[in-house]
């Protein structure tokens, strides 16, 4: 039986089991968990005459009645004693109950009530009227006992209704029980041997002290906290109704004993009748918590227990599995209807016979030494071992089969056995598997088992010291034929072609699709010399060009296709399945960039310079952690050489390779991806610039210019990025610039303007830069928040004598006035440039002809030397 099966079986027999217990809890309410004590309609009433009762006792607090004297002495005896052992029915209880709910809260009940008990009978044995107890017995002295069992009464009631059900560290239950003993040790010695060291409580002829009624007090308060704790936790007392009416009825009692003159006035009778219905409804509770409750949920066990037993059994005999219970002999004890269905034996014919008797004969003393061994050493998961074996059917058909043992639990017990028939899943693993390393259109190898083939054959070539090759083909035209005839004449392409060149490869060749329109073949066992293999490959790779180029005749119609190969040669293992793969995809590309239809060999000087762009764009990736990284600054002066400003130039110093040119780093970083960590980087670095030269009244008028790679600027974040910049760094927004490129506002005008729209918001300026050399408009002109124009160095370059730059430049200085904007020349180097520029208009300029990039000291120093000319 499959763990799946067996996973779905057990919920389905969860689910049911949820639902049985459900049922029967709606039918035995009472058995259910957490199930209340009924709440009697005379336990309310009780309640409620208790309430009613109070105020009449405050109003006529002595109630005489005739001839409560002669027999109050009996009555007393008989209440008390009723008590005592209502109290110690509830230790009982408590104390050897079977109650899995809040077990400490009810231990503590339980010795609270122990003590109360044993305090309560020291009070009897001490009251007025019985024979003295030790020592005199007087009304102080049974008062004091009284009192000691009260304040343990309430003081328990309290932590039991408290108690939290879940601790770290729980009391053990000596611990408990020695708490209450102590305390009735204690108030014994002082209330029976040595009252008289406590303040009075009782005077003859003047009643109850002031001491006694607050004590008294004190108890009532303390049963108010418990009748709030109640209610306050009620979902953790399913009789927590009950338990108020408790506290009531001993907060009358309680109110009785501090109103009587006498101490056999009628309200210490009332009194002592609300002790005993509070300690009978307490008991009532005790016994439903420790005894009834857990009683009724075994007996509803029991019946869940049979009901779920045979419910199994329905279960069992409708799994989709065979289950054989089989003993320590290798004798079938049982079986259900499954195994009947899947080997063809009546039930008869197979209980009582070896279980061997369901595999092959040539597989029986196997099987029984494997069953012997498990038998012997099972398998610690509760399923046991997953194990594939061979079935044997009664008509003597053989079938795979799937068998997870269950061991035994106990020595005399049965293992069981799920058998599954697994032929359908035996084919379908095998074409999951061909799916997996074989084209589903071509049946040639795919990409993992080619790579798998290119592994070994790399390490075959390293054995043998034979040269191999790597063939790479792509249909040259074949999208033409997609488009124009569709995808279905398109595969009959593919699946022709892969047959041709399989039929031009020899037979221990290896011919693989990678997909689309790529094929790989993989030539082993060529020569010993290099020009001799690559002789060999070329004759194959000719063979195979050549079959291409002739007509295929593809639904009716005549189709010519060509195709582009590239050729890399290898002899060892040294060299990866990936690089090798790449330099035969190089090949192809040379092979395409020649016209097509052709064949050419992998160059190691293409290797080259893939590696030096590795290994630049590795070094490139640890630039900004190394510190290698930092910016230049050139300025920008307007008409009067006055600096209005710089320019941020990325700039980067390797250790050894020494200052490496922007145009060789920046665009690999824009084609890997870590222009996105430079440009954070260079922005960040920016803004420590601005709020640095904020100090200095020479520089913080400066706006600094950050060129923005498109990129970065395309990023959904770019403007939260540079608010959070701006606060870490707390630069003027006012004296940041940013440079974007024709092209990069055109690429997603949409874009574009909400970005820049919001940044204009908080104060930055835009200037497009390289103006001139992109697909210009005037419609997106007008419609941008640009500040300044800067046109291209290009232009710039050949002024003045150049007619058509020269028109240009004018051109961009007059565009720029009527729109409103500034504008700034770049890549000014002479004076005659600037003059030209100067003459047309050009306000501001940037350029050697001012100064080359500079360092942020370098371009501090050139800034107070400027300052310090044009005050000469």
């Amino acid at each position: 039986m499959s763990f799946k099966n067996l996973g779905l079986a057990r919920r389905q027999f969860d689910a049911w089991d949820a639902g049985l217990r459900r049922g029967h809890e709606a039918a035995h309410p009472q058995t259910a968990g957490g199930a209340a004590m009924p709440q009697h309609r005379w336990t309310i009433a009780l309640a409620i005459l208790t309430l009613a009762a109070l105020p009449v006792l405050l109003l006529f607090p002595v109630v005489p009645v005739a001839g409560l004297r002669d027999f109050y002495p009996a009555f007393h005896v008989a209440a008390e004693l009723a008590a005592i052992i209502t109290a110690v029915l509830i230790f009982n209880v408590g104390h050897y109950g079977m109650a899995e709910e809040r077990p400490v809260a009810n231990y503590i009940l339980a010795c609270t009530f122990l003590a109360v008990a044993l305090l309560d009978l020291l009070h009897t044995l001490s009251y007025s009227g019985m024979p003295n107890f030790v020592t005199t017995n007087t009304p102080h002295k049974a008062i004091v006992l009284w009192l000691g069992a009260r304040y343990i009464e309430a003081v328990g009631l309290v932590a039991w209704l408290l108690w939290p059900d879940r601790l770290a560290v729980r009391p053990a239950r000596s611990v408990v029980l020695a708490i209450a003993l102590a305390w009735v040790a204690v108030m014994g010695v002082v209330g029976v041997v040595t009252p008289e060291v406590l303040p009075a409580t009782f005077v003859a002829g003047s009643g109850l002290t002031a001491v006694k009624i607050a004590l008294e007090w004190g108890v009532m308060g303390l049963l108010a906290v418990a009748i709030v704790a109640a209610v306050a936790v009620r979902q953790r007392h399913a009789n927590w109704r009950t338990i108020v009416t408790i506290l009531m009825l001993m907060v009358g009692s309680e109110l009785c004993f501090t109103l009587y003159v006498q101490p056999d006035d009628a309200t210490n009778a009332i009194g002592h009748v609300y002790k005993l219905a509070a300690f009978y409804l307490l008991y009532r509770i005790a016994v439903v918590q420790a005894i009834h409750r857990p009683v009724r949920a075994l007996a509803a066990a029991r019946i869940g227990l049979v009901e779920r037993e045979a419910h199994l059994r329905q279960i069992l005999d409708g799994a989709p599995e065979g289950v054989i219970g089989v003993d320590s002999d290798g004798v079938i004890r049982f079986l259900n209807p499954m195994v009947v269905t899947l080997f063809g034996y009546a039930p008869t014919e197979i209980v009582g016979q070896p279980v061997e008797m369901l595999v092959p004969e040539r597989m029986r003393a196997l099987h029984s030494a494997r069953r012997e061994r498990y038998r012997q050493y099972p398998w610690p998961r509760p399923m046991g071992m997953l194990n594939q074996l061979i079935g044997r059917r009664a008509d003597g058909s053989e079938f795979p089969v799937e068998v997870s043992l269950q061991p035994a639990t106990d020595p005399g017990g049965l293992d069981v056995a799920f058998v599954r028939d697994v032929t359908d899943k035996r084919r379908q693993e095998e074409e999951l598997r061909w799916r997996a390393n074989y084209d589903e259109l071509t049946g040639l190898p795919n990409r993992r088992l080619l790579n798998d083939r290119l592994g070994h054959a790399l390490a075959g070539s390293r054995r043998s010291r034979n040269y191999g090759a790597l063939l790479f083909l792509d249909l040259d035209n074949f999208k033409n034929l997609n488009d124009t005839r569709g995808h279905y004449v398109g595969d009959r392409l593919l699946t022709e072609t892969a047959h041709r060149i399989q039929a031009n490869v020899r037979g221990g060749d290896s011919v693989a699709r990678l997909g689309g329109d790529e094929f790989v073949v993989i030539l082993e066992d060529l020569s010993l010399d290099l020009q001799e293999a690559a002789v060999q490959a070329r004759l194959v790779g000719e063979k195979i060009r050549e079959s291409l180029n002739l007509p295929f005749l593809l639904d009716g119609g005549e189709f010519h296709c060509a195709a582009s190969l590239g050729v890399a040669m290898f002899r060892s293992d040294e060299e990866s399945v990936e690089s090798l793969l790449k330099h035969a995809d190089l090949a192809m590309y040379k092979a395409k960039g020649a016209g097509r239809n052709t064949l050419r060999f992998f160059d190691p000087t293409m290797q080259v310079t893939l590696d030096e762009r590795s290994a630049l764009e590795a070094d490139l990736r640890l630039a900004i952690e190394a510190r290698q990284l930092h910016l230049q600054f050139q300025p920008q002066v307007d008409r009067d050489c006055r600096f209005i400003g710089a320019e941020a130039l990325l700039r980067w110093t390797h250790p050894q390779r020494g200052m490496v040119p922007p145009d060789d780093f920046i665009p690999l970083a824009e084609e890997t991806g870590l222009i996105l960590p430079i440009g954070h980087w260079v922005m960040m670095a920016a803004c420590e610039q601005i709020a640095a030269w904020s100090e200095n009244p020479a520089t913080r008028a400066l706006r600094l210019a950050v060129n923005v790679s498109a990129r970065q600027f395309r990023q959904p974040d770019f403007v939260a990025d540079v608010r959070h910049v701006l606060a870490r760094t707390g630069a003027d927004p006012a004296r940041l610039k940013i440079e974007l490129t024709e092209s990069m506002v055109l690429d997603d005008i949409g874009d574009t303007f909400e970005k820049m729209h919001t940044l204009k918001a908080l104060g930055i300026g835009f200037s497009l830069d390289d103006f001139g050399t992109g697909n210009s408009s005037l419609s997106y002109l007008t419609r941008l928040p640009l500040d300044q124009l800067k046109i291209d160095r290009s232009f710039v370059l050949n002024l003045p004598d150049n007619r058509n730059d020269a028109i240009i430049a004018q051109t961009i200085i007059t565009m720029a006035r009527s729109l409103g904007l500034d504008v700034i020349a770049e890549g000014v180097e002479t004076e005659a440039q600037r003059e030209f520029l100067d003459c047309h208009d050009c306000t501001a300029y940037q350029g050697y002809l001012f100064s080359r990039p500079l360092l942020p000291a370098d371009f501090n120093a050139l800034l107070m030397k400027f300052r310090a000319a044009a005050a000469i």
